[in-house]
């Protein structure tokens, strides 16, 4: 039974009903639509992530993904130089600056802040910090749901709507998961 007959014969657009803001239930197409625009928006910011990714590397430098050494938490970028800033391990740092671990800050970006030690160099970028972050925040929002789901299926049969809306949203979450093995 495809997701779109299971939806129909459990009436899975009331429970939506609560989620939604308007005072009618979303139809099964209106919900579909959404899903397909939410799963396009994070296929292009992926590929958007994946080219600038690409961009950094083919300058010779190396990307802090996997590095647990430094973590840039605040990044300030300013059409004015002088007023450009980053934290990185929580300490502010300017053009120049140099790292406890021997780095020195080269340039501060729109998209990132550049460091060097010797010929070693380093790109910390703005977005993968939000990712981290938005990671963080998909993560929670799975473990509240699987909680949720384990507290439905004490009360109702996987029949129920608010069970079958919280499965899908469930799969939802775990297919916008890069990488992740997917649990049941």
């Amino acid at each position: 039974m495809n997701v779109r007959a299971a939806m129909l014969a459990c009436g899975i657009f009331w429970s939506a009903l609560a989620m939604s803001q308007t005072t009618s239930p979303p139809s099964i197409e209106q919900l579909e639509r959404e899903l397909q625009h939410k799963q396009a928006e994070q296929a292009k910011r992926k590929q958007l992530q994946d080219a600038k990714r690409g961009q950094s590397k083919a300058q010779g430098e190396a990307s802090i993904a996997g590095r647990a050494d430094m973590k840039l938490n605040i990044h300030v970028y300013s059409a004015n130089p002088s007023e450009r800033f980053v934290f990185i391990d929580m300490r502010k740092h300017l053009v120049g600056s140099d790292l406890p671990n021997g780095f020195k800050v080269v340039s501060i970006d729109a998209d990132g802040v550049r460091l060097a030690r010797g010929t070693e160099r380093v790109f910390l970028s703005r977005d993968e910090t939000e990712d981290a972050a938005s990671r963080s925040e998909d993560d929670e929002e799975l473990r509240t749901q699987r909680a949720r789901l384990e507290d439905l299926q004490k009360s109702y049969t996987d029949a129920h709507p608010e069970v079958i809306a919280t499965k899908l949203k469930i799969q939802e979450l775990e297919s916008a998961r890069p990488g992740a093995a997917k649990r049941r």
